[in-house]
C-alpha cells in the first residue's frame, strides 16, 4: 500500500499523486493510494472547499484516510532525518548552499531509506526502489517529470475534470482552441504576503514583458490569454499586446486547467500549477516560456523540462 500525507495545493498534490502512481505501475502494485488531507486541510483549509483537490479529476484510486499507515521504525527514520536538516537549517545560513547540501543529503540516504519502503525526498530526482515493507510511505515533493514521464498519456486522461466545461466559458475556450493561443500565467496572491514575498515573488512584470517578446520570436500571430489569482490587477497595471483575453479569474480551479491546458504555447511563472498546464498540453510543437530562477533563492534544477526557453527573472 502506498501511503503519503498530501501537502500544497492542486500543482503540488499532482506531483505527488503522478510520482506514486508511476512508482505503482514500476512495481507492480495495484492496491489504491492510502491519502491523508489532514495536514491541508489544517494549513490550508482557506485556498478550498475541500482540501483535497484531486477529487474533481478522473482519478480513482484513492482512499482518503485519516492518518496514513506507518510502522514504528519508518516513523523514526522519518523523524531522523527532519531532525539532521533541521541542524543542517541551523548551521547553513545560506538558503541557496542549504537547499544545496540537502538535496545531496537526501538521494545519498535514499537507498537505505528505499530498503524500508520510505522515500524522503525535498527537491531534486533520484531513482526510486521498492523497499520490504509492504506499507510504502512518501515524504516530500517529488517535483520533477522524471518521477512519471513514462506515463504522461495516462495522467492526461486522469487530469480531466469530472465536470463539464462551464457555459459561460464555451466562447473563450472555442477561441483558445481556434487560435495560436499562448497561456500567460501569472501568479500573485500568497507570493505577495509579507511571510512568502521575498521567497517566492520572482517573476515581476518585467519577467513577463521579456517573456511575451520571446514569445513574438518564436510563434507567427501568437494570441494572448491571460489567467491569474488578480486579473483586474493585471488589467490595470500590466501592457500587453492589443487583443489580449483575459480569464475572469473566479472559475473554480479545475476549469482553470482544462482552460489553460488547451493552450498551444505558454508563459508560465514559478508554480506547480504553471507547471502543470504546460504539461497537460496537447500541442506538439508548444513553446514554453519561464523563468530562468524558480526561486529568489534556492535549488530547484529538476523542475525545469529541456526544451523550455528560460528568461532571466533575477534584478
Amino acid at each position: 500500500m502506498i501511503n503519503k500525507e498530501m501537502a500544497g495545493r492542486l500543482g503540488n498534490q499532482m506531483f505527488q499523486y503522478s510520482s506514486m502512481y508511476a512508482f505503482m505501475k514500476d512495481n507492480g502494485i495495484e492496491e489504491k493510494l492510502n491519502f491523508s488531507f489532514e495536514k491541508v486541510s489544517k494549513t490550508q483549509k482557506n485556498f478550498y472547499d475541500s482540501p483535497n483537490t484531486l477529487i474533481d479529476y478522473n482519478i480513482n484510486n484513492i482512499n482518503v484516510v485519516k492518518k496514513i499507515n506507518i510502522n514504528i521504525f519508518q516513523k523514526a527514520l522519518i523523524i531522523l532525518v527532519k531532525a539532521i536538516e533541521k541542524l543542517m537549517r541551523n548551521i547553513i545560513k545560506n538558503p541557496d548552499v542549504y537547499e544545496k547540501k540537502i538535496n545531496k543529503f537526501e538521494i545519498s540516504i535514499q537507498p537505505f531509506l528505499n530498503k524500508f519502503s520510505v522515500y524522503y525526498m525535498t527537491y531534486g530526482y533520484t531513482k526510486l526502489k521498492k523497499g520490504i515493507f509492504k506499507n510504502q510511505i512518501f515524504c516530500g515533493n517529488f517535483e520533477s517529470a522524471k518521477y512519471f514521464d513514462n506515463y504522461k498519456n495516462d495522467l492526461k486522461k486522469m487530469f480531466k475534470p469530472k465536470k463539464p466545461i462551464l457555459d459561460s466559458n464555451k466562447d473563450f475556450y472555442e477561441k483558445i482552441n481556434n487560435t495560436t493561443s499562448v497561456c500567460v500565467t501569472i501568479r500573485r496572491g500568497d507570493f505577495l504576503s509579507s511571510k512568502n514575498k521575498d521567497k517566492f515573488y520572482s517573476c515581476d512584470e518585467k519577467y513577463f514583458e521579456d517573456a511575451i517578446n520571446v514569445i513574438k520570436t518564436k510563434v507567427k500571430n501568437p494570441k494572448f490569454f491571460v489567467f491569474s489569482d488578480d486579473i483586474e490587477w493585471c488589467k490595470n497595471n500590466m501592457k500587453f499586446p492589443k487583443g489580449t483575453l483575459f480569464e475572469t479569474g473566479k472559475d473554480p480551479v479545475w476549469e482553470k486547467l482544462r482552460l489553460m491546458s488547451a493552450c498551444k504555447h505558454f508563459i508560465i511563472s514559478n508554480s506547480t500549477f504553471s507547471w502543470w498546464c504546460q504539461y497537460l498540453s496537447n500541442s506538439d510543437d508548444k513553446v514554453v516560456v519561464a523563468p530562468k530562477y524558480w526561486r529568489n533563492f534556492g535549488y530547484y534544477k529538476d523542475i525545469y523540462q529541456d526544451e523550455w526557453i528560460l528568461v532571466n527573472n533575477r534584478r
